[in-house]
């Protein structure tokens, strides 16, 4: 997945917009957008410009100007940079004219010496007024950076990423009001400075220059072998031959190596306008990432923000746990009512079961036992004439034993009777008695098509056992 940085150069005369795309495997620049400020101002500018863009940015890095920062070297005896970062403010405090509490510092600890156990770190330091005033200018086009760098860092930045490792070099960018310095020296930034001069000014600022230099060079015992010009100053007619000529050294414009001019979509010959911007972008690189100032801090910084944030989302989120745990209680409340409810009426059930049938022993379902022993019941009391329907059995059984001779002897073994048909099975004396019960219960009126099922002796041959059918008048007797 890749991600898109982008480098905003404000100068006093144009902005320099730079996107870059960093994937997996390539960091790579896609576009190069630059505006005049003129008349227009710096927010409609600006503005203009980001509507330009490719993609939107992921990471926002812009620079503060050199001549707004007061950079400064110090040098500890200690190797933690936990420890390094507590003390800084202290040093600063006696370097500065400004109270602690009205600047935003930061530092960046360019060289640890194991040997000597020393770290040489470098302090940038800004007025709180100058970054909120540059920040409300940002905010008002809906540009909110995540790093805020010193713009002479960002040429550094920029140089080693052409370039790589570098030794004694000069950096010069020279614009159309003011101009930053550099001297690099075992790929790290050991002297910066700005200076109130532009192109216009290219003579004075050469003496200015000069001076800085040749102190540098005193103070440290190394010389500085070559100066890179960029910027708006590097187009300057005969620029080099007049810097060179006021340095007394190789002065050279800034220009990275064919292989790299091939994958950068612009003018090659506008890369010098370009290289602050172009440095910032580099500086918000994730992989091979380049270390620097951000003077985000304190009040200003987006991990404050970030913390903001993470504090409502907090709020948010303990506020939907609670309203989630309220809605879980409740129904578990309503849960464990119906739960005791559901448990009472059981009990009642069983209870008025028991009472109901005393007999019953393996009780399961109290419901279904119920529903089984009225059916059981109804079933009785069928038999027992109950019924609202047909004839009643008590009626049928008085009928058959008016009808039957007193002569005949029958004994009754089964007994059975719908809504429609009459069984009556049992033993008597002989095949004679069968017919005469026969006849006896085919005159009864409300019976008709009476037959002999089955008619045979009985296991001693004395008996006859018979089984008779008859069907009951659909109109019924009570």
């Amino acid at each position: 997945m890749s991600r898109y940085i982008l480098g905003i150069d404000i100068g006093s005369a144009c902005i320099k917009l730079v996107l870059a795309r960093e994937s997996f495997k390539r960091f790579e620049f896609i576009q190069f957008i630059k505006g005049d400020i003129g008349e227009k101002g710096i927010e409609e500018t600006l503005m203009s410009l980001v509507k330009q863009l490719s993609y939107t940015p992921d990471v926002i890095v812009t620079a503060m100007p050199g001549n707004q920062v007061s950079i400064h070297y110090l040098s500890f005896p200690i190797m933690d940079t936990t420890k390094i970062g507590q003390i800084v403010p202290s040093e600063v405090e006696s370097i500065t004219p400004f109270p602690l509490e009205k600047v935003v510092i930061d530092h960046w600890i360019i060289e640890k010496d194991k040997t000597k156990k020393e770290s040489f770190v470098l302090v940038g330091v800004m007025k709180k007024e100058t970054l909120a005033r540059g920040l409300s200018t940002l905010r008002r086009v809906n540009v909110e950076p995540h790093i805020v760098e010193d713009e002479t860092i960002a040429l550094f930045h920029a140089l080693m990423y052409f370039h790589g490792k570098s030794n004694n070099i000069g950096l010069l960018d020279i614009g159309n009001e003011k101009s930053n310095f550099c001297i690099i020296q075992h790929s790290r930034p050991v002297f910066i400075k700005a200076y109130s001069k532009g192109k216009s000014e290219i003579n004075s600022l050469m003496k200015d220059l000069y001076i800085s230099i040749h102190a540098f060079e005193t103070r440290h015992g190394k010389s500085v072998e070559k100066i890179y010009i960029t910027g708006a100053g590097a187009y300057v007619q005969d620029a080099v031959p007049s810097i060179s000529e006021g340095l007394s050294r190789p002065v050279e414009i800034f220009h990275p190596g064919k292989e790299i001019i091939q994958d950068i979509p612009c003018d090659t010959k506008e890369i010098p306008l370009f290289m602050t911007s172009i440095g910032l972008a580099a500086r918000g690189r994730y992989k091979k990432r380049a270390e620097g100032l951000n003077f985000l801090k304190g009040e200003y910084s987006r991990q404050k923000e970030t913390q903001v944030l993470t504090k409502r989302l907090l709020y948010i989120g303990v506020s939907c746990l609670a309203v989630i745990m309220i809605g879980m209680m409740d129904f578990y409340l309503h849960y464990q009512h119906r739960v005791d409810r559901y448990r009472y009426l059981k009990k009642e059930i069983r209870q008025i079961y028991v009472e109901t049938f005393p007999k019953a022993k393996h009780i399961v379902d109290e419901i279904q036992q119920t529903k089984s022993a009225i059916k059981a019941t109804q079933k009785k009391l069928i038999a027992l004439g109950g019924n609202k329907e047909g004839v009643s059995p008590i009626y049928l059984l008085k009928a058959i034993s008016e009808k039957i001779p007193q002569d005949v002897e029958i004994r009754i073994d089964d007994f059975l009777i719908d809504k429609s048909r009459f069984r009556i099975q049992g033993v008597t004396s002989s095949f004679e008695d069968v017919e005469k019960i026969k006849k006896s219960i085919g005159s009864i009126p409300f019976l008709d098509h009476v037959t002999v099922g089955d008619a045979r002796l009985a296991a001693d041959q004395k008996k006859v056992k018979f089984r008779i059918i008859a069907d009951l008048k659909e109109e019924g007797v009570k």
